[in-house]
């Protein structure tokens, strides 16, 4: 029953946050601050001994999830493309 609402938080997050914080935030203090809230809501998801606690503490962790797509854009850009065409 309570799952519905914690992927629903989850999905938004993901596709909507990365495009608003990112761009505000800069992307290495979206990847240090996204890193760190999505850790406080797994300590918080933990340690959740309601329903409504461990809600909340999904949603503090997908506020977090923003930080996957700037570190999926930081490792993209680190790459070197003779490298990544190279067959070896």
């Amino acid at each position: 029953m309570q799952l519905g609402p914690v992927l629903v938080m989850t999905g938004v997050m993901l596709g909507l946050g990365p495009k608003l914080l990112v761009p505000w935030l800069g992307l290495r203090r979206a990847i240090l601050i996204g890193s760190l809230v999505f850790a406080a809501g797994e300590a918080l998801a933990a340690f959740a001994s309601t329903p409504a606690s461990f809600v909340l503490s999904i949603f503090v962790a997908s506020v977090g999830v923003t930080c996957i797509p700037a570190l999926v854009g930081l490792a993209a850009n680190l790459g070197d493309a003779d490298r990544c065409n190279s067959p070896h």
